[in-house]
């Protein structure tokens, strides 16, 4: 029955997105490794027409989404009034990146990490998947550092996807703070030259 609503529900997903977002197989590949840990914790950073995906796919856990664009969460919640969607406010741009970068190479701290909620830091968890804020306006450097952070309040292992990997500030930012110490799952196609565009870590 569970096999059958998630189809469902990524059939109706891909008719809508195409090959704009995730591909088929990548929204599978998450959506199976959380409904295969029980009472999952998963953290979203970004709402968008997947987002019934992950809630149905972790239906016996916890499913946070973190969004910084009050649109977005008016419509998720329309949609689905139970919805668990938290306000983030980022204060970076992707023009700060390497500033961002050099800062924390030399000082030990990322600056302009926006707060969170005190159960969002509070929890340990299973899954995390990085797909906001919008890269052209805020960068990702935010999310994949607390990303990081995060990760090393958990004591069993945390499974992170990025999305969108294969953009200058994604890579670096991957580089510093998720390769480290963690299992790198990275396809790379020889024919065309480039990486997929999710990556997989597990720290």
């Amino acid at each position: 029955m569970k096999s059958d609503i998630q189809q469902q529900l990524l059939d109706n997903l891909m008719s809508q997105v195409g090959n704009t977002q995730m591909t088929r197989i990548e929204y599978k590949f998450i959506s199976d490794l959380v409904q295969s840990i029980p009472k999952c914790n998963f953290l979203v950073f970004g709402t968008g027409r997947d987002s019934d995906l992950w809630v149905e796919s972790n239906k016996n856990g916890k499913t946070i989404f973190l969004e910084p664009d009050k649109q977005w969460i008016d419509i998720a919640k329309e949609k689905n009034p139970n919805i668990d969607i938290r306000h983030v406010e980022y204060k970076t741009h992707p023009s700060q990146a390497l500033q961002m970068f050099f800062e924390f190479k030399k000082t030990g701290q990322m600056p302009n990490i926006p707060a969170l909620p005190e159960d969002i830091i509070n929890t340990e968890w299973d899954v995390i998947l990085i797909d906001s804020p919008v890269g052209g306006v805020n960068g990702r450097m935010s999310s994949i550092f607390i990303s990081d952070v995060l990760s090393k309040y958990t004591k069993k292992d945390t499974h992170i996807f990025l999305h969108d990997c294969e953009r200058d500030i994604e890579m670096l930012y991957a580089h510093l703070f998720l390769y480290p110490n963690s299992i790198d799952v990275e396809e790379y196609n020889w024919d065309s030259n480039e990486f997929t565009k999710l990556n997989y870590y597990v720290k």
